[in-house]
């Protein structure tokens, strides 16, 4: 996230993780997922790839975000924009010892408030250094 942290955006995501992840317990028994999700909450920064762009364009938007939760298979984010289905995002995981960047694929984006969006990320592929 930029020097900068957006402090409205991190109290409101968190207020939003707690509400959510109380409603996830009481439907946990219900869930259809292959891998455990582990929550997740810290600023990222993210790029995402314009609509307008192909693949192969490289046309990259970044966006601060927070993060709501990661699983072997993805990880999910609450953002201040609707993002389409189908969309690339590359995000850098920093803290990680091997991996510099990690693509996935917007799987669900779902209103929650305001402009506040919880953005489910499906990973691609893996970029090594």
């Amino acid at each position: 996230m930029s020097n900068q942290v957006d402090h409205e955006l991190l109290n409101v995501a968190k207020q939003l993780v707690s509400t959510i992840r109380a409603k996830e317990q009481e439907n946990e028994a219900k869930s259809k997922r292959v891998d455990p999700r582990y929550g997740w909450c810290m600023p990222l920064t993210i790029h995402v790839m314009e609509p307008s762009s192909g693949p192969s364009e490289g046309v990259r938007r970044p966006m601060d975000v927070v993060t709501f939760d990661i699983s072997q298979s993805g990880f999910s984010f609450i953002a201040r924009a609707y993002m389409h289905r189908g969309t690339i995002v590359h995000a850098m995981f920093d803290f990680l010892d091997v991996v510099s960047e990690i693509t996935g694929v917007v799987r669900y984006c779902i209103h929650i408030g305001d402009t506040m969006h919880r953005v489910g990320v499906q990973f691609t592929g893996v970029k090594r250094d």
